[in-house]
């Protein structure tokens, strides 16, 4: 067991506190290091650089004043209540700033290896805003991709769930922002080279998530062979994973397919009612990432549920149903 420590004004930094047998581990029994930060520090520990354990916030001395973001006040504040309140209330605001985008990146990206993104507030209140988390991985390096993606896996998220019209507005920010710092160059290669930039970082992140091919492409991207016909792949799924005559539990009680109303396809409802929700959800999921339907916890849980049952369906169906809803707005925008 090996006990360690991170201050959060500084996230790269990490101190071993204590190395033993994990009989021997105690919470309790550690001592910061004097010379670090002030401030709070996550103290968590890992086995066999495998395992990691929830964190505890400790906080040493006070911080001193100095000119901060509005986001590593909060996150350095000592006030749980009011740390939790005031980052939801930021990351849900218009007025989330780039420095500020650029810290909480660095900050999820530095911690996700170490400690459960649950155990960080930031990581709480992100997927609460998920056209902020659109934008903060719209700044990622590729080596940044895979923790912030991270976010789904071990929280109640979804990507495929997030708006794209976010997407959109994210990537065109990050392309012009590209743009301007190669304001030397002509134009013309200026563009060329933030499209390029852009392409790549769109590729490594569908192909990480291939349910994110229609976001994509919406945003900029060259995104090929997402095209697929959904009613035979809801019959694949049902040959996949099998029928209830057969014992196999489909999740059925996530209320999505009645989410479709009238707008539920004749091939689904021409399977067996349990097989309703999983062949919906992809649907379902559209519907949230164009607007149409709300975007919440609940429906997100039930949504990860249907695509946990079988993600090759829901994958490659996603991308598909998004694209007449897309249409639709685009020609109402």
């Amino acid at each position: 067991m090996t006990l360690l420590a991170t201050p959060l004004a500084d996230p790269p930094q990490e101190h071993v506190l204590n190395d033993g047998a994990p009989g021997a581990y105690r919470m309790r029994r550690f001592a910061l290091p004097p010379a670090g930060p002030a401030g709070p520090w996550l103290v968590y520990g890992r086995v066999d650089e495998r395992f990691r354990i929830r964190p505890r916030v400790v906080f040493t001395r006070p911080v001193a004043r100095r000119k901060r973001t509005r986001l590593m006040e909060f996150v350095l504040s000592s006030d749980t209540s009011m740390r939790r309140q005031n980052l939801a209330q930021l990351l849900q605001s218009s007025d989330f700033t780039d420095p500020e985008i650029v810290e909480a990146r660095r900050l999820i990206v530095s911690f996700q290896p170490r400690v459960p993104l649950q155990s960080l507030d930031l990581a709480a209140a992100l997927i609460d805003a998920p056209a902020t988390a659109v934008r903060l991985l719209s700044t990622c390096s590729e080596e940044e991709v895979d923790p912030v993606l991270a976010l789904e896996e071990e929280m109640n998220f979804l990507w495929s769930v997030t708006p794209v019209r976010a997407w959109r507005d994210a990537f065109e920010r990050r392309k012009a922002h590209l743009v301007k710092l190669m304001s030397a160059l002509p134009i013309a290669d200026a563009e060329r080279y933030a499209r390029h930039e852009l392409t790549n970082i769109l590729q490594a992140i569908v192909a990480r998530q291939p349910a994110l091919a229609f976001h994509a492409f919406i945003a900029g991207g060259n995104v090929d062979n997402w095209r697929t016909d959904a009613s035979r792949e809801a019959s694949d799924c049902v040959a996949r994973n099998g029928h209830g005559e057969d014992g196999v539990t489909w999740p059925s009680d996530g209320g999505l397919a009645g989410r479709l109303g009238t707008e539920l396809p004749g091939w689904i409802r021409n399977k067996q009612p349990y097989c309703w929700d999983v062949l919906a959800a992809p649907f379902v999921a559209a519907r949230v990432a164009a607007a149409v339907i709300p975007w919440g916890q609940t429906l997100t849980g039930s949504l990860r549920w249907a695509r946990l049952f079988d993600p090759v369906y829901f994958d490659r169906v996603l991308p598909n149903a998004l694209l007449p809803l897309a249409t639709i707005s685009a020609a109402h925008a």
